[in-house]
């Protein structure tokens, strides 16, 4: 007693299974990726006096790095006024800065220009000026920026070059 039911012929789109999936997947994708374009600004927004440092190290995809640095090499990360140069009393100091990103607080800071000086054991020190204009960190008109750093509003970008190069 069992009948078999005929679909009709009707002409349109016959979806297979590798099409199905891939008209679920697509729209979800837009959607998820339009959300992350309108909250990133709004999740990720700059934090006044905060300044964003992120640390790379000129040999760090070679095997002498990975031989004498079994650890992340840390950097020792210092800020001085402008008007004394690095001889100063530093304002701030920080010890282990590591590679990739760092986010210090220098909200306390009043409005200035500031040295940053970057250094590291087996590698050159690095001194970046910035301005701090209406408690946010700006680069300086020079521009003079080490060879392979950015520097950009609240965000240095930093390589540590080693030091046998040139």
């Amino acid at each position: 007693m069992s009948q078999t039911v005929e679909r009709p012929n009707v002409p349109g789109i016959e979806i297979k299974g590798q099409h199905l999936l891939l008209l679920i997947i697509l729209p979800l994708t837009l959607v998820v990726g339009a959300a992350f374009m309108w909250l990133s600004p709004i999740v990720t927004a700059k934090k006044p006096g905060h300044l964003y440092i992120g640390l790379r190290f000129s040999d760090e995809r070679s095997v002498q790095f990975i031989d004498k640095n079994i650890t992340n090499p840390l950097v020792t990360f210092e800020v001085f006024s402008g008007e004394t140069g690095t001889t100063g009393t530093p304002l701030h100091h920080y010890e282990e800065l590591r590679r990739g990103k760092n986010i210090i607080d220098l909200s306390d800071l009043p409005d200035a220009t500031y040295l940053l000086h970057f250094q590291s054991e087996g590698y050159r020190n690095l001194t970046i000026t910035m301005e701090k204009l209406d408690g946010e960190f700006r680069d300086t008109p020079a521009k003079v920026v080490p060879q392979g750093s950015k520097v950009m509003d609240q965000f240095v970008g930093v390589v540590m070059l080693d030091a046998t190069t040139r």
